[in-house]
Order: structure tokens, then sequence, then C-alpha cells
């Protein structure tokens, strides 16, 4: 099984096509974050979301299986602090190349793969209040 990590990166959320996916969104203690950065007059609130991703392909198709997940972004209510990924994918990247440069994650798994399982994990921050502008 295959995994990447990314620290600190920007990066929006959705289910691509699968027969079976969850996925699960759980607020994390302040007692356990590291380090938040706040706004004037804010609070703050770091969650974890994951994803499991089980691909079963259509009876009668054939081919490469392409799976591409589109990864939250940045701004200033919203702040992306970790990214995982592991599965049994052949190659996997986070990617800005669409028509809309929005940060997505893609996974490709060869025709005689006999699972195609990929598994995300985001920490983000949000913030609520009035910004500093």
């Amino acid at each position: 099984m295959k995994k990447l990590m990314i620290a600190s990166v920007a990066i929006p959320l959705t289910l691509a096509y699968s027969s079976s996916s969850e996925a699960t969104f759980s607020q994390i203690p302040h007692s356990q974050v590291p380090h938040i950065v706040s706004i004037h007059n804010t609070t703050s609130h770091l969650y974890e979301l994951t994803q499991s991703y089980d691909l079963v392909v259509p009876k009668g198709s054939s081919g490469e299986t392409q799976l591409w997940i589109p990864l939250l972004f940045n701004n200033d209510y919203q702040s992306v602090k970790s990214l995982e990924f592991e599965g049994n994918y052949q190659v996997a990247f986070i990617t800005e190349n669409n028509l809309y440069s929005a940060k997505t994650l893609y996974a490709k798994w060869d025709k005689n793969a006999e699972k195609r399982l990929l598994n995300v994990k985001m920490a983000v921050e949000t913030k609520e209040g009035e910004s500093k502008n």
C-alpha cells in the first residue's frame, strides 16, 4: 500500500463515482491542536475529514480506472493544515490541471487491479469572526 503525506498545502471536497465510499468528519479538541493562528475576534475549530474509496469496475468495462477528487481550498476562513492519502493505486498526485485550476487528487489503477482502494485524510481549520481587513 502506497502512502503520501503533505502538510500545510493549499488544498474542495466531493466523492467521485464509486460503488462503495464513505466519509467522516470529526472535530479535534483544541488541546490536541499544536498551533492555531487566528484573526481578529475569531473562534477557530480544527476538523479531521476522512474519505475511503473502494471502486468497483462496472461489468463489461475494460481499461484503467481513473479518479479525480476535488480538494478543500484555503481562504480567510478555512485553512487545510495537512493532507494524507494512501491506497493500492498505480499512480496518485495532486494537480491543478483543469478548466478552473481547482486542486484535485488524481489516482489511477491498472486495468488488471484486483481492488481499487484509496483513503484520504485532511485536517482543516475553520475561523469564525471578523477579518482584520
